[in-house]
């Protein structure tokens, strides 16, 4: 695509990544996308969750776990891979999945842009084209799951906080977990 004379000639500018860690509940959220292949459109909502865990499948491995952020702005097929944007225009994630279900309307999910960012510069400084193609991977080696969640309204600043509580499950022999002292 850089050597799009209709890229060169337009007036697009690239967008901006935003913190996500400074998402909120209930922070304005804007995607756009090419759902159903109809050309580019946005659909507009609230962040509904700043930060939770799904499961998907993806090529062949199933119940991979991955960090979302819940939006109730309208996904639809195409829109995957697709920004997530504040008020501000900046990017807050990266569209990746909704729950497609007749019982449920606008549950999408977006792949924080702080995450989302850091795998992109992993695949840009690791990936030459020639002698490496492929990111490098980094493993703690802990599993856990979550033994419970609170959350509490901070009155002097209006924001709620969610704290979830992980119990370490067990350290994968030879990682980097196993050496740390925890």
């Amino acid at each position: 695509m850089s050597g799009s004379n209709i890229l060169k000639n337009s007036d697009a500018v690239a967008a901006s990544f935003a913190d996500s860690e400074g998402v909120r509940p209930m922070d304005t959220v804007t995607v756009i996308g090419n759902a159903e292949g109809l050309g580019i459109a946005t659909t507009a909502g609230c962040v509904s969750r700043e930060s939770e865990e799904i499961k998907t499948s993806v090529g062949g491995y199933t119940n991979i776990t991955t960090r979302v952020m819940r939006i109730d702005a309208p996904v639809n097929e195409g829109n995957s891979g697709g920004g997530a944007y504040n008020i501000n225009g900046e990017i807050i994630g990266i569209v990746n999945a909704k729950i497609a279900d007749e019982k449920v309307d606008n549950i999408g999910y977006a792949i924080p842009s702080n995450l989302a960012k850091a795998v992109a510069d992993n695949i840009i400084y690791y990936c030459d084209g020639t002698s490496s193609y492929s990111p490098k991977s980094i493993t703690v080696g802990i599993n856990y799951q979550l033994s419970g969640s609170k959350t509490a309204f901070d009155s002097d600043t209006g924001m709620v906080t969610v704290r979830e509580e992980i119990t370490v499950t067990s350290v994968s022999i030879g990682s980097i977990a196993e050496g740390a002292d925890v």
